[in-house]
């Protein structure tokens, strides 16, 4: 099977015995020097270079092989290996040169390219190298391994709908490696009254700068003495131990909402990166619905939104949200800024950027579009100060019709492989193939990145009847290893064999990726036959088996009554697949407590 990057997965049958004859002809291989790494020679047979001399883990690359005497006289077929393993599409171009598509290797490894023939065979030593790819982290207790952690913000344990987070730490050992339910969890962390929403948002990453992962939990539903719904987030310091309790109460750090109006909800969105350029993460968390008078716009501007920025590091301590480092604040009423937040270099300079999404905005220009949305993209570092962010952002782009909620979700990452980051949005109440089928806009990195409408996005990923609300969800990051972001899309409203079950896509980075549609996905994960379930509620990328790949990562928040579920796939896919064949299943405990509602991808 070959997908939209040219990859290939299996070899033919003829080769695997080809490759018994490459062993059997191994005792014929006499010592001698090659090109590149070095290696051995049998008469005149010569393996000189390969080109290009490393790829992703996963195989499926095209690759040339100069030598000398390749031809064999009766015209039988070659067998080339790569770290033992048989290529396939092996073609005898001439006598020194052949072509053929890479096999799957181990991450890192420098691997001997070795050819056969019916009079020998020759080899470059570590002529080779596979990509290492390297998953988000989100090792919380100290072994190496990424963890995968799990939202349930209604879960009752603490108290109606208080809220709650499950931890199930990472194993190399198959027996850590099993269905589990949030009751097994390997840690709980609990939310601190009724009501709280703990674990409306969820990350993890080093936010005091001792070298080990912390956990940010918002809960947007806290109220303050006050203020109904200001919303907080909870900071907890790793290492975390198997078998913990953990109380909110337990907290290292509480970041509590504004408390001069009520219903802000502080902590809707959380999200680390580096703002202040001092190599340490810091916190952003957004307050969607945070009020904001505007004097010259509107007195009395109603959820604007509101991004606060809270410096890491050691000193980072409780305190409220009006006392942030920083206050990036949403332009007009019903923006709601702040639904999604991402961190990286857009502009080719060196330095990062944050792109933060606004999906109720209502663009102006070229027209007035009302709740088409935008993404605000602000430069960090020390120019970065607290006012408006429309003020301060170079670049604004925006959505391409009313109502699309362009800005939903953001996502940063070298989509191209050109080596810049590009701009990823999601919008997904476009209507472009369907109503709210949904769109993913791909915006090209570099110094000539610029303010623009979706219609203008360098491409164009779309939904389609059946495949509705598609970037909802989304996620972005080198699943196979060839060094070139890779995306994961939600579309957790769209229907498969039910209504509303979900579906969730993989689509490879690369220069090959152009405009497409839903169905053409390197990969589709459909959810289980249950109306509602929502599979793609949340997505994301973890190493939970430290085998230096990948794993997928999907959730179905309303499974089983809304107990919720959370599919995990061992290593990147292609073609079609059942969330109910997912390697490991991971399921609520409590009705109606949407366990998977959010699940944390390491910083």
């Amino acid at each position: 099977m070959t997908n939209n990057t040219g990859k290939q997965r299996n070899a033919p049958r003829f080769l695997r015995g080809l490759l018994g004859l490459a062993l059997a002809l191994g005792g014929l291989t006499l010592a001698g020097c090659g090109g590149g790494g070095g290696g051995s020679s049998s008469g005149g047979l010569r393996v000189q270079s390969i080109s290009p001399s490393t790829g992703p883990f996963i195989g499926g690359i095209a690759v040339t092989i100069q030598g000398a005497s390749f031809l064999n006289p009766g015209g039988e077929p070659n067998v080339v290996t790569i770290g033992g393993q048989p290529c396939t599409d092996v073609v005898t171009v001439d006598a020194s040169t052949i072509t053929c598509v890479t096999p799957a290797g181990t991450p890192g490894v420098q691997a001997t390219v070795r050819v056969t023939t019916t009079r020998g065979s020759a080899q470059l030593f570590n002529g080779f190298r596979y990509f290492e790819a390297i998953p988000p982290r989100s090792d919380l207790n100290g072994d190496g391994i990424a963890d995968l952690i799990v939202a349930s913000p209604l879960d009752d344990t603490a108290g109606i709908d208080a809220g709650a987070v499950f931890v199930f730490f990472g194993s190399s050992e198959s027996a850590g490696l099993v269905d589990r339910t949030a009751a097994a969890a390997d840690l709980r962390i609990l939310g601190q009254n009724a009501g709280d929403g703990f674990g409306t948002s969820i990350c993890a990453g080093d936010v005091d700068g001792d070298g080990q992962d912390d956990l940010v939990i918002g809960a947007n539903l806290v109220d303050n003495a006050s203020a109904p719904d200001a919303g907080a987030v909870y900071v907890f310091h790793g290492p975390f131990v198997t078998g913990s309790t953990i109380p909110a109460l337990a907290n290292n750090a509480k970041l509590l909402g504004e408390t001069a109006v009520s219903g802000d909800r502080f902590g809707t969105m959380v999200e680390l990166g580096d703002v202040d350029g001092d190599g340490v993460l810091d916190i952003c968390a957004a307050a969607p619905q945070h009020d904001r008078a505007n004097p010259v716009l509107d007195p009395t501007a109603l959820d604007t939104g509101c991004v606060y920025v809270f410096e890491g590091g050691a000193s980072l301590a409780s305190r409220s949200a009006a006392q942030a480092d920083r206050k990036l604040d949403g332009e007009r009423r019903n923006d709601r800024l702040g639904n999604a937040i991402a961190f990286g270099d857009l502009d080719g300079d060196g330095l990062s950027e944050m792109a933060v999404g606004c999906a109720q905005s209502d663009p102006s220009t070229p027209v007035y579009l009302q709740n088409a949305g935008c993404v605000y993209v602000v430069h960090c570092g020390g120019t970065l100060t607290t006012g408006s962010i429309e003020g301060q952002a170079p670049f604004v782009l925006t959505g391409e019709a009313a109502e699309d909620r362009f800005g939903s979700t953001v996502a940063i990452g070298d989509v191209d492989g050109d080596g810049l980051r590009d701009l990823l949005v999601g919008a997904p109440s476009n209507d472009y193939y369907e109503f709210d089928g949904g769109r993913v806009y791909v915006f090209h990195g570099g110094a000539g990145f610029a303010s623009r409408i979706g219609q203008l996005a360098d491409t164009k990923l779309s939904g389609m009847a059946t495949h509705n609300s598609f970037g909802q969800t989304l996620r972005a990051t080198d699943l196979d290893g060839d060094g070139i972001t890779d995306l994961l899309i939600g579309a957790p409203h769209a229907d498969y064999l039910n209504d509303g079950n979900g579906r969730a896509y993989l689509f490879y980075g690369g220069p090959t990726l152009v405009d497409s549609v839903a169905v053409q996905a390197d990969a589709m994960f459909n959810g289980e036959n249950s109306q509602d379930d929502q599979l793609g509620t949340a997505l994301s990328v973890v190493d939970i088996n430290g085998d230096h790949i990948a794993d997928l990562v999907m959730t179905a928040a309303r499974n089983s009554f809304g107990a919720g579920r959370v599919y995990l796939f061992l290593s990147p896919a292609t073609g079609q697949h059942m969330a109910s064949s997912a390697d490991i299943l991971f399921n609520g405990a409590q009705a109606q407590g949407l366990f998977g509602s959010a699940v944390a991808e390491g910083e």
